[in-house]
């Protein structure tokens, strides 16, 4: 949810004032669907009359989809459209977008062509990472990220491609509370995840050659008399929220 304003009560290009205190985002107003509860996001929309006398909001008009039933929204002259300056016009549709959307990482031409335009999108500033980090190779413009340097070797592959693991890493010895994997980096993992019907190591040579297996918490009694199942595990909080 956007749900933001300006200095002035005014909002960033993209976005139109909604309840006089809010911010949406422009592709929101005059979509028939109310948004602002004082309908200020469907008042004084311009309107495309189709061929066959149906209406559909003129930003329906040249967005590459057929909204009129018999196509009229999207006629052949779509793609000689004009767009205002302040505007990018997507070469396969015709459709016209703020500025502000190209290069954003999102594809809201629907064919890429606010992604990949004439001019090329701009190469991001370089990534500087703070002392006790390193950085991983960028995957794209929008994925950059720095992690500690504890995490390097470490046995746990965090880097996309896996750079932090190379195989100049020196075997890891582990403690006596840890189980040393089978794989190449030598993972540890605690002991008690030895066993506990979930693989761990990445070559899950903590759940080989198992007779049983032990669990973290104790299993209620009414279970003892059925076959066990491996996969009882505590399920982790949703950690999901909303903005």
């Amino acid at each position: 949810m956007f749900n933001f304003k300006g200095q002035s009560g005014t909002c960033p290009p993209g976005l139109f004032l909604c309840d006089a205190d809010r911010c949406l985002p422009i592709s929101w107003r005059c979509d028939w669907e109310l948004d602002c509860s004082d309908m200020t996001d469907e008042l004084s929309c311009n309107q495309f009359t189709c061929a066959d006398s149906n209406c559909v909001p003129r930003t329906w008009q040249c967005d590459g989809h057929k909204d009129c039933p018999d196509g009229s929204d999207e006629p052949p002259d779509c793609e000689t459209k004009e767009c205002k300056e302040e505007e990018f016009k997507c070469k396969t549709t015709g459709r016209c977008i703020p500025k502000q959307w190209v290069c954003d990482g999102d594809d809201d031409c629907g064919s890429g062509d606010d992604e990949n335009p004439p001019v090329g999108c701009p190469e991001p500033p370089p990534l500087v990472c703070s002392v006790g980090h390193f950085s991983c190779p960028v995957y794209d413009r929008f994925d950059r990220r720095c992690l500690l340097e504890s995490y390097y070797c470490d046995g746990h592959k965090d880097c996309w491609d896996g750079s932090d693991e190379p195989d100049s890493c020196l075997p890891r010895t582990c403690l006596e509370s840890q189980f040393t994997c089978g794989d190449s980096v030598g993972k540890c993992v605690p002991d008690v995840w030895v066993c506990n019907g979930r693989p761990d190591c990445d070559d899950a040579s903590d759940e080989a050659n198992c007779s049983e297996y032990t669990f973290c918490l104790p299993l209620p009694s009414f279970l003892d008399t059925f076959p066990l199942i491996p996969s009882l595990t505590p399920s982790r909080p949703d950690l999901s929220f909303a903005i």
